[in-house]
């Protein structure tokens, strides 16, 4: 654990430096998704659309400031039979969304 002004990170020293916002991602990225920062209608609408930490998403097409298409990978083994019939799909996030959404680039 981190101590940064007197607040606790929960992140190790070796993945503060790769983590960052999902809005801050190119094109053609792939993500893996660490930490959702807001609120609890939020989180849980982010979770229901499969972006969970944990998961994957490609980022298809970026329009600075404005919205951001990404593809989301459906989590194996994730018990939601619905999520069998579809490998993944595109969401539409906006920018302000995209600020609250922290990723880890895989490249």
């Amino acid at each position: 654990m981190l101590e940064k002004n007197g607040k606790t990170s929960k992140f190790s020293e070796g993945m503060l430096t790769s983590v960052m916002p999902l809005a801050f991602v190119k094109e053609n990225s792939t993500v893996k998704i660490v930490e959702v920062r807001g609120g609890l209608g939020l989180t849980r609408r982010l979770a229901e659309l499969g972006l969970n930490p944990g998961s994957l998403a490609r980022i298809v097409r970026v329009s600075p400031p404005g919205p951001m298409l990404i593809e989301v990978e459906h989590p194996p083994n994730s018990g939601n039979p619905s999520f069998g019939r579809f490998p993944s799909w595109r969401i539409a996030i906006g920018f302000g969304v995209a600020m609250k959404i922290f990723v880890q680039n895989l490249g």
